[in-house]
């Protein structure tokens, strides 16, 4: 025979796990293993999602370098060539379709830069002036060495 048992709303005997048929009660059936899986699993991947959504630069997950570009490069010695130079507002670079074959990577960091600056010299003359210069990536920045103006 069928176990049976007191209907908690009612009070009448009712068979286990069945609607009671006095008050019409249904037991809860409780969580189903497999929902309780998909619910603990989704909620991860939200948490995870959310993480790498709001992510800053403080994890401790190592990132790629990130490779330095001939743009960048050149951008830098441009900086560098004006600070070197009599009248640094009239100076005008090749363009960048032009320049970036000025630019020669040595090893991932290191560059070598032969190119040419139109400027005014000291007599308000624009002059053409070829230049070579050495440049290094570093944390970041770059930094320009033995510059030599032709």
């Amino acid at each position: 025979m069928s176990d049976t048992i007191e209907c908690i709303k009612c009070g009448k005997q009712k068979i286990m796990n069945e609607t009671c048929s006095n008050c019409g009660y249904t037991p809860s059936k409780g969580f189903e293993p497999i929902k309780v899986i998909l619910i603990v699993a989704g909620a991860i991947i939200f948490l995870f999602g959310v993480n790498y959504i709001f992510q800053d630069g403080n994890s401790k997950t190592p990132k790629a370098k990130k490779q330095i570009d001939n743009i960048e490069v050149y951008s830098g010695v441009k900086e560098y060539v004006k600070n070197n130079l009599k009248a640094p507002k009239t100076a005008e670079f090749p363009r960048p379709f032009e320049y970036q074959n000025h630019v020669k990577r040595i090893d991932e960091n290191n560059f070598i830069v032969t190119s040419w600056v139109d400027s005014q010299n000291s007599y308000g003359a624009l002059i053409r002036t070829k230049f070579t210069c050495n440049i290094r990536h570093s944390h970041g920045k770059l930094y320009g060495s033995n510059l030599v103006f032709e």
